[in-house]
């Protein structure tokens, strides 16, 4: 138990440091900036209430004249530790709240993308894989998967996946649903729809989960009743919640865009496919095996592979249809992230064979390093900035991914955030250019501001080109002796299995 222990917390600590090495510096997402103010408002002023200002300004109104947050009441609630955090932290170090506050957000997502490669290891170990192979194909997973680059954008996609695999290793273990884990389980999938409303749709495969286990005799009626009453329970906290803001239990502060499901479904799933800007197999290559190896899963792993079938198949038709298909300003298609992610667990399959030959394994590595190339440039260049210069996701030119490797190579040159606008063949011809609300004048797209940290998207680029502190250029190069000393420490304690 002991030695398990000692596994778990070193695995933790070496993928916390991988993800850490870009984690960003002050970068919220404007959509998260509303859950934080939240956060911050119940922390500070026992409110749900929050200030409305220019960062603030799509806040919504409410009861009594006052603003609210339009995103899920779980999420918001999520970053309490945070401000907790950063108020703790602010008594004994000598620095603005505010930007203590910032560095401590920073590391969300880190914390949850460290716990989903945990939770990855632990599930292959639970369905009989051998734990080596397990290990590597963990490591394969958080390097080449786009697991990495939104282990650093602050949005609820990655905490959604976590909660997904903690399902999926209650899944794995196979016990009858009792009292207790009927709980367990109905906290976890009222968990998810508090993060984000609409999760209660993929959510429906826990659901269907307990009730199928229960036709089966392998849930008693106590299992159920508990996991129905802690799973709807939950819903009378949100209706409140509407009201409490709104003055309507079933106005959820979205507004009509919650039901505009407008996107014909073969344009939207044609984009999470083929195009250029936001096709899963570009953004996330592995899959490509995952897919091969689905059938041998899918025999061994029935009611995982069941699980994954389903949630996926929610995802892709649910978001292929919104009016905003593409999720704003995101590397990738962030909609989908969390069935993204859960389709990798199928690479254990081709990571576990009994023998795998070099004309097999030389694509495979091939693959690997090409995906784990995208991911960096995810994780290294602002795609807030790439938005700018990535207009049409489907069209070849000026794709997330070329727009990013042209940013990087700018930006390793060590030139300043100066564009041409013939770098990306881009008509500024009007004076001045306008994008999004931002301007830019003359033929040149400057961006020498804060906006994305006067060099690469990482705290420790940041604080070394901003503040001055040049030693920070050398904490990833640390976190990355620390991930790979603490990871070789775990495969050495892992079984040497044939």
């Amino acid at each position: 138990m002991k030695n398990s222990l000692n596994i778990h917390g070193l695995l933790f600590l070496a993928f916390f440091s991988f993800f850490a090495t870009v984690t960003p510096l002050g970068q919220v997402v404007s959509d998260t900036a509303y859950s934080i103010a939240t956060a911050k408002s119940l922390f500070y002023r026992h409110s749900f209430a929050i200030e409305k200002n220019w960062e603030l300004r799509f806040a919504v109104p409410g009861r009594g004249g006052q603003y609210y947050s339009k995103y899920g009441l779980g999420y918001a609630l999520s970053f309490l530790p945070q401000v907790a955090i950063a108020r703790l932290l602010s008594e004994v170090i000598p620095v603005d709240k505010k930007y203590l506050e910032q560095a401590v957000i920073s590391f969300t997502n880190t914390f949850y993308a460290a716990g989903i490669a945990c939770a990855l290891f632990l599930l292959f170990s639970i369905l009989g894989y051998r734990k080596r192979r397990a290990l590597l194909a963990v490591a394969c997973i958080a390097a080449s998967s786009i697991l990495l680059p939104y282990s650093k954008i602050v949005q609820s996609e990655t905490l959604t996946t976590f909660m997904l695999f903690l399902f999926l290793i209650i899944v794995a273990h196979d016990h009858e649903i009792k009292l207790h884990s009927g709980c367990a389980i109905g906290i976890l999938y009222a968990a998810l729809y508090f993060i984000k409303p609409v999760n209660i749709v993929f959510g429906s495969v826990i659901g269907l989960y307990v009730i199928i286990r229960f036709f089966q005799k392998r849930a008693t009626a106590s299992g159920l009743a508990a996991f129905c009453l802690m799973s709807i329970l939950p819903l009378a906290v949100i209706f409140y919640f509407n009201w409490y803001r709104f003055g309507s239990i079933l106005k959820f502060g979205y507004g009509s865009q919650q039901w505009q499901f407008t996107t014909p479904l073969m344009k939207g799933l044609a984009g999470f496919f083929f195009a250029p800007s936001k096709s899963m197999f570009l953004f996330s290559p592995l899959i490509i095996y995952c897919l091969f190896g689905f059938k041998r899963f899918f025999m061994k792993q029935r009611r995982i592979a069941l699980c994954i079938i389903g949630i996926g198949t929610l995802y892709l038709l649910l978001f292929a249809q919104w009016v905003d298909w593409k999720g704003g300003w995101a590397w990738g298609p962030r909609l989908i992230v969390p069935a993204i992610i859960l389709i990798h667990i199928v690479l254990i399959e081709f990571v576990d064979r009994e023998k795998i030959t070099r004309m097999a394994l030389i694509p495979f590595v091939a693959l690997i390093l090409l995906s784990t190339g995208i991911q960096f440039l995810g994780s290294l260049v602002s795609y807030q900035q790439i938005h700018y210069f990535s207009l049409d996701p489907f069209a070849l030119k000026n794709s997330q991914i070329e727009v990013a490797a042209k940013l990087f190579i700018h930006k390793a040159k060590g030139r300043n955030e100066q564009y041409p606008c013939e770098m990306f063949h881009l008509d500024c011809g009007q004076i001045p250019y306008e994008r999004d609300g931002k301007l830019f004048g003359g033929k040149v797209l400057s961006f020498e501001d804060k906006e994305t940290f006067q060099g690469f998207a990482t705290m420790w680029s940041g604080l070394s080109h901003n503040f001055g502190w040049r030693i920070c250029e050398y904490v990833p190069v640390f976190l990355l002796i620390i991930s790979f000393g603490c990871g070789w420490h775990v495969f050495r304690m892992l079984p040497a299995e044939n």
